[in-house]
């Protein structure tokens, strides 16, 4: 796995800001045909995509952009390799040597070691000890301060797995991340909200038995949840719930691609 060489590429803040761990600053998408995904997104989420050479790589790495700047990019699972289709978040750290010793202290798995890409940054790409799959990244290049995410970005990052609370202990000693509020959901426990300071990043839960276990829902902040929703069936994706009202005057859906990946959308309820 590698990330692209580009001025599109994660850009959050530089390593030396001490609020850069623990930030979402990029996702990328792992999957069998990059064709069936740069036709599938573009449709539902209204990115644009682009390509670009990447040294040392043998094939181009695609973009996908929300206007002027990247959200995500796709990589080819190889030939040889039978991986489950899936978006992977990744999350800043001021050193990925340090956070990959720390996670496979804690259980981890790594799938590639810290790995510098030239104008990127330093990444690793492991699975947290209940197995689902997160990258790590120390960016280089100098970025923005953080700011709540618009239309277009991924806005919300949900945990669901067999223990939510030994999850959340996990990704909190690697990155800061404090517990903010928490809702009874009834017979299925509790979702815990988490972020940092005045930002909130998404929740901890348990799974339901009918989803896939452990496992990152990534939510994607659209304009008009029905329409999003829609598209995703024309485009030959699957809806596996809502829409549905959440707190904070959204809507949310969560669905698959048209190749398999779990793919969530968040939007403001209609007034």
């Amino acid at each position: 796995m590698t990330a692209p060489a580009s001025s599109n590429a994660p850009t959050s803040l530089s390593p030396a800001d001490p609020a850069l761990l623990g930030r979402y600053v990029w996702h990328e998408l792992l999957v069998p045909d990059t064709a069936q995904a740069t036709a599938f997104y573009p449709a539902v989420a209204g990115w644009t995509v682009t390509t670009m050479e990447v040294p040392g790589s043998p094939r181009p790495y695609t973009l996908f952009n929300n206007g002027t700047q990247g959200v995500g990019g796709i990589q080819q699972y190889p030939a040889d390799v039978k991986g489950t289709p899936r978006w992977v978040p990744y999350m800043a750290t001021d050193d990925a040597d340090r956070t990959c010793r720390d996670a496979t202290k804690a259980g981890a798995t790594v799938h590639m070691p810290p790995t510098d890409i030239p104008t990127v940054g330093r990444i690793a790409v492991l699975a947290d000890p209940q197995g689902a799959m997160f990258a790590i990244i120390r960016p280089f290049p100098k970025g923005t301060p953080e700011q709540v995410p618009g239309e277009g970005e991924f806005a919300w990052h949900e945990m669901t797995c067999d223990d939510p609370d030994a999850s959340f202990a996990f990704y909190q000693g690697l990155f800061g991340w404090q517990k903010q509020r928490a809702m009874d959901m009834g017979a299925a426990g509790t979702y815990q909200i988490y972020g940092r300071g005045e930002f909130s990043y998404g929740g901890f839960m348990r799974g339901a038995a009918e989803m896939p276990p452990s496992t990152w829902y990534c939510y994607v902040r659209v304009a008009d949840l029905d329409a999003a929703v829609d598209a995703v069936k024309r485009a030959g994706g699957k809806i596996m719930m809502g829409p549905v009202d959440v707190p904070n005057d959204d809507r949310v859906a969560i669905g698959t691609d048209n190749q398999g990946a779990i793919v969530a959308f968040v939007a403001r309820k209609r007034t």
